[in-house]
């Protein structure tokens, strides 16, 4: 309107005036401040570090951020910032709270992790802070549970089944992994103090109730249950037992025994047979004496013959298969492998050796074989555990040799690093192979550096002219040797090893063997070559049952067999033990059995593993230590 106006006041005017446009004002928008979590403490702690940059604030809530990853189980993010501020930490409380979460988090992936036990319980031990108490008490019993003291562990964790933790992860099923560990005289001191461990030790009890048939195992087990129907266990019931009570049970009334009773094998298949056919007639002796009315299965015997290739016509029959209740072998690891396309699915079997890893196992199938490996790798852990730290391996080059040394340094390596071990490095160990006499004296003399002291001694000689009077001298930092060899060739190592020991050395190094390196038949001579060596062996070898009534008769019907049949004998008396409490074993993998060939438990991979006794070769004779 304005600009109308204007325009026809200056009609007559010579020179048109210019439109002036005001433009409007922006709107200028609002700004709304960026909201933060309360819980988004990484964010929190930019924003309070931009405000006055107090390193303790920062420090505070970087800490709560790295607890958050760690219990939504992000342990490498949360290590990955306490690693940042590690240094700048300066408060106790926050020092504490950091520890305890490192410590947590390498628990948690102690798998994973290469840090030692001796490590994180140092961390654990610089916490007195009351806030961090439950805690510290919830991986301090993970810690003992690592280091095999389950009654530790349980002391610790009963009173802190209610807490949180990252590690408190199902307590009682947890609990119940422990307390299935204990000795009976253990479990009864525990209950004693901890009432609440009194439906644990009911259903260990029926777990392990050897008198129990697996039919009144399952039957007791689902009353367990239902009278324990609120118990926090049995809402996080083991399903190792839960599988057991889904086992459909059928009586075993004839068990099938796959054996190569002809070709190159032979002799092998044949003391296992007469291994089994004893465990058998003892059963059977036991049932007359304690229990007439129980009926024994029936025992039918197939040759599989020696040939890797194939089975043999006898053991193609599919209804040896389709006819029997449990299948004791084949003891060949290719025949297993032919074996398992039968359809056997559904039969419980006891395999006489190991498949490959990542092969695909049978769900009723456990593989039992007389694995060397697993000896070398308890001599590893027998060795860490008295404390020696850097031992000479010596092997006499043969593949059996090889796949032990293998198996003892992979086991060192692991165990000694769970252990703090310093050369827990397997590298670092000094390794000789030998192919004949010089070369294992050579390689013995070389490792202790005998050779080098004895140059330095030929210098000095040369030197001099005057009579030098010299002793040669070792290492010091050589604590121990073990060996891979046949028992000849041991007896040969130990008087080098104690030849090339020096003077000033006040004691013999210690020298450990497997059941490879020992044969029970000793004389004088044997026993003196072989003092100071420790070894293990099953038990079946030991003095103490080679002078046991059974052993004096097996020795006269079999003529004093060797140490190698002997150990095939043991080997299928307690394979046909096992296929008597097939069902318990296999599922409740606390139990064990006391077998000729050791102590017989099955581990996750559903191998049998055994653990064997522990002898010394003293001035006159043989003697246990463990």
């Amino acid at each position: 309107m304005i600009v109308l106006t204007g325009l026809s006041l200056g009609g007559c005017a010579s020179k048109t005036p210019e439109t002036v446009v005001v433009p409007e004002a922006p709107k200028i928008a609002e700004v709304k401040p960026v909201q933060i979590a309360d819980d988004d403490y990484l964010a929190l702690a930019e924003k309070a570090w931009q405000i006055d940059a107090n390193i303790n604030v920062r420090n505070e809530l970087l800490i709560k951020a790295a607890e958050k990853f760690s219990k939504q189980f992000e342990c490498k993010s949360a290590n990955v910032i306490l690693s940042h501020i590690w240094h700048s930490i300066n408060k106790n409380k926050h020092h504490e709270n950091a520890q305890l979460i490192k410590a947590e988090c390498a628990i948690f992936n102690i798998q994973e992790e290469t840090i030692s036990l001796e490590l994180i319980q140092s961390w654990l031990d610089s916490l007195s802070s009351s806030e961090f108490h439950h805690r510290k008490q919830i991986a301090q019993a993970k810690l003992d549970a690592l280091s095999d003291n389950f009654e530790a562990a349980i002391r610790k964790l009963v009173v802190n089944l209610e807490q949180a933790s990252i590690l408190n992860i199902q307590p009682s099923k947890q609990l119940w992994q422990w307390f299935s560990e204990l000795s009976q005289l253990q479990r009864d001191k525990l209950v004693n103090e901890y009432p609440v461990l009194v439906p644990y030790q009911a259903l260990a009890s029926l777990t392990e109730n050897t008198e129990l048939t697996d039919l009144g195992r399952q039957q007791a087990i689902l009353f367990w249950r239902n009278t324990h129907a609120n118990h926090p266990l049995n809402k996080d019931f083991p399903e190792s037992i839960d599988a057991f009570t889904q086992q459909a049970l059928v009586s075993i009334d004839k068990v099938t025994i796959m054996l190569p009773l002809s070709g190159r094998l032979a002799a092998q298949g044949d003391a296992i047979k007469q291994g089994i056919i004893s465990a058998y007639l003892k059963t059977l002796e036991d049932i007359k004496q304690n229990n007439p009315a129980t009926l024994l299965p029936k025992l039918n015997f197939v040759d599989t013959g020696s040939d890797t290739q194939t089975l043999s016509a006898s053991a193609q029959d599919p209804t040896i298969y389709q006819e029997s209740n449990l299948i004791i072998g084949p003891l060949l690891k290719e025949h297993i492998a032919e074996v398992s396309r039968y359809n056997i699915e559904n039969i419980p079997a006891i395999y006489l050796n190991r498949i490959d890893e990542g092969s695909r196992q049978p769900l009723n199938a456990l593989y039992f074989s007389l694995s060397p490996e697993d000896e070398a790798s308890q001599i590893a852990r027998l060795m860490i555990d008295q404390g020696i730290t850097t031992p000479v391996v010596i092997n006499n080059g043969s593949i059996l040799a090889s796949r032990m040394q293998d198996a003892f340094l992979s086991t060192w390596e692991r165990y000694g690093a769970l252990q703090g071990i310093p050369t827990a490095d397997s590298a670092l160990l000094p390794v000789i192979s030998f192919t004949d006499n010089k070369s294992m004296r050579i390689g013995i003399t070389s490792a202790l550096d005998v050779l080098q002291s004895q140059r330095r001694i030929s210098q000095m000689e040369n030197l001099s002219s005057e009579v030098v009077h010299s002793v040669t001298r070792n290492r010091r930092d050589i604590d121990a040797f073990v060996v891979f060899a046949i028992p000849d060739q041991v007896e040969l190592i130990n008087p080098i090893i104690e030849a090339s020991i020096s003077l000033f050395s006040d004691t013999a190094l210690p020298v450990f063997a497997s059941s490879y390196s020992y044969q029970h038949q000793l004389n004088k001579n044997s026993i003196r070559d072989l003092r100071n060596l420790s070894f293990v062996d099953m038990p079946w070898l030991m003095p103490n049952q080679r002078n046991s009534e059974f052993a004096k008769e097996v020795d006269i019907i079999w003529n004093k067999p060797s140490s190698s049949y002997l150990r095939l004998f043991a080997f299928g008396f307690d394979s046909f033990q096992f296929a008597e409490r097939f069902g318990q074993l296999s599922f409740f993998k606390q139990n064990r059995l006391e077998g000729l060939s050791g102590t017989l438990q099955v581990n996750n991979n559903k191998q049998v593993v055994r653990e064997l006794p522990v002898a010394s070769v003293g001035q006159d004779a043989i003697e246990l230590t463990k």
